[in-house]
């Protein structure tokens, strides 16, 4: 009897080691892998184009509807030519995926919005830091929050990256980091180095992107019924007077604002862009 009680309870542990084994497998298995073809424009050399490389690890089990997201519009080639940029007033970041170059520089198509998949959301989700080597999905707030980090538009992301090129405290637990990159990769360094050079004064130029129409909340996959414009800064504070500017009140998302971006050009093409993106 002691040697029957004895295997029954050498078979429980084994087979609670075999669940501990397998349930840390699916985790790691879940580590999906992604390539980012990039062309960057080389200012010290007059007029060639490089490529770069830049693998990153999407975090599957951390963020499951962020990363499935992610992943389908890479399939359907909704990265592909998608412009490096960075947002005027944040400079400890770059920006990726709803601005197009398309013999012009253009909006994106609209993607559904995405649960907030980190602390604020409701989830723990993602609990990967925002530093140099993160990649987070962009989110928006609500115009009376003033603040992403003191509002309930938690599910406001879609598609559009934020790529920390310094540590951004202020962002942890209240935006999905969804990804990582090796720093110490080589090919990985040079790219993010590119593209810092091309995001430099100078190499950039100022476009404004700004919305006109009626704010309507239930049209949330269609710009909430606005029309997106992008125009150089230049031609918009010309023209801003008789522009119908949507500017966002109350409960309404302050991504529909007018915003200058900085956008790497030369020879009048968009200087930073993915040639393409796939799943390795």
């Amino acid at each position: 009897m002691k040697r029957i009680k004895k295997l029954f309870i050498n078979l429980i542990a084994i087979a609670m080691t075999l669940v501990c084994v397998l349930s840390l497998t699916a985790c790691g298995s879940d580590i999906r892998t992604l390539e980012l073809d990039i062309q960057i424009y080389n200012y010290d050399t007059n007029g060639t184009t490089e490529n770069y490389t830049l693998t990153v690890d999407l975090y599957g089990h951390l963020a499951p509807e962020t990363v499935n997201a992610i992943e389908s519009y890479v399939e359907d080639g909704y990265y592909d030519n998608a412009v490096f940029y960075k947002m005027s007033g944040r400079d400890s970041q770059i920006m990726l995926g709803d601005l197009v170059w398309d013999s012009t520089l253009k909006m994106n198509a609209v993607k559904p919005e995405i649960k907030g998949e980190f602390l604020r959301g409701g989830t723990q989700g993602s609990n990967l830091k925002n530093v140099k080597g993160a990649i987070g999905l962009w989110r928006s707030w609500f115009e009376y929050d003033g603040s992403y980090s003191n509002n309930n538009a938690t599910a406001t992301g879609r598609a559009t990256w934020y790529i920390p090129t310094a540590d951004i405290a202020s962002y942890n637990d209240n935006f999905c980091v969804f990804a990582n990159y090796d720093v110490a990769d080589e090919d990985n360094a040079a790219t993010i180095s590119a593209l810092e050079k091309a995001l430099t004064a100078g190499n950039y130029e100022q476009y404004v992107i700004y919305y006109t129409g009626e704010y309507k909340d239930e049209l949330a996959d269609e710009n909430y019924g606005l029309t997106a414009h992008v125009i150089t800064k230049e031609e918009y504070d010309d023209t801003k007077d008789s522009l119908d500017v949507f500017e966002a009140e109350d409960a309404q998302l302050v991504c529909y604002n007018a915003t200058t971006v900085n956008v790497p050009m030369a020879k009048d093409a968009a200087a930073a862009k993915i040639v393409s993106a796939r799943m390795a």
